[in-house]
């Protein structure tokens, strides 16, 4: 009798865990776990040397999970929040950096303290120490590349039509009448380079760094 209540334990624990684990999977199925909370989960209370135990030990579970989707990576970190991060530095995109025109490149990087100055004093008008830059490559759009603005031009009736510039950007690709993607690459790059030259005019004003006019931009 006694051997019986053991065994019929035995098997409800197992039935138990089996239980748990599979409402588990459910509700990873239906919400995964990020990256982050997994690092959280595991690390919380716990010093380096018993994270790292605790971490070796659920490996080859986080690795399985991993395979079968029901971990993600964390969401990628937005603009708003890299800013937040360090709100005293100045904060700018890649894709905006680049669309500077090479003058107005050297007056913003001359208003931030020089480097072997490490902080602002009291007598420095200046806003801001250094500045931070997000990267936000590559950009989602068709005919960008992986790690440059890409604009380009065409001629239509008899106008020289240019998407944009910036001296850090890669060279202008001319596009003949018949290139299946002329508008919508051209399009997605004026739409980069309009975005971006708000962002410059509002950063400039804010330095106080004078802005290159349009017709003096070179294409």
């Amino acid at each position: 009798m006694n051997e019986e209540r053991t065994v019929t334990t035995e098997f409800l624990e197992h039935k138990h865990r089996f239980d748990s684990e599979n409402e588990l999977i459910k509700q990873l199925e239906k919400k995964p776990m990020t990256e982050g909370e997994v690092k959280e989960m595991l690390s919380r209370g716990y010093i380096d040397l018993g994270w790292a135990k605790l971490n070796k030990r659920f490996s080859p579970l986080v690795d399985e999970l991993r395979q079968r989707g029901l971990i993600v990576p964390d969401a990628p970190l937005t603009f708003e929040k890299f800013k937040s991060n360090d709100p005293g530095l100045l904060s700018i995109r890649h894709s905006t950096l680049q669309q500077m025109e090479m003058q107005e490149y050297s007056d913003f990087r001359n208003t931030f303290v020089p480097s072997g100055q490490s902080k602002l004093t009291s007598q420095d008008k200046r806003k801001y120490p250094d500045f931070k830059v997000y990267e936000d490559f590559p950009l989602d759009m068709d005919g960008q590349r992986k790690n440059k603005v890409q604009h380009y031009s065409y001629n239509q009736n008899g106008k020289h039509y240019v998407s944009g510039s910036g001296f850090m950007t890669a060279n202008v690709i001319h596009m003949n009448p018949g290139d299946e993607n002329r508008y919508v690459w051209f399009t997605n790059a004026k739409n980069v380079y309009d975005r971006s030259r708000k962002e410059l005019t509002a950063i400039f004003k804010e330095l106080g760094v004078n802005e290159v006019p349009a017709s003096e931009r070179i294409y």
